[in-house]
């Protein structure tokens, strides 16, 4: 009877094991998830900032072909 109990809670604990390993793979998936997303927001920030500065740059362009002044 006591082997069968020694067997039962080597099972559980494999059980646990398991348990534990699919916890810890799925917080590495979110967080590899988290800094895709952060990636992205930052490449979507860099290429605002260079279609800000284009089109500052063509308003200047503007500026000095006279389009815009006298």
């Amino acid at each position: 009877m006591q082997i069968r109990a020694v067997l039962v809670g080597k099972a559980l604990e494999g059980v646990e094991g398991k348990k534990k390993k699919k916890k810890k793979k799925k917080k590495k998936k979110q967080k590899q998830k988290q800094k895709q997303k952060q990636k992205q927001k930052q490449k979507q920030k860099q290429k605002q900032k260079q279609k800000q500065k284009q089109k500052q740059k063509q308003q200047q362009q503007l500026w000095t072909d006279g389009q815009f002044g006298a």
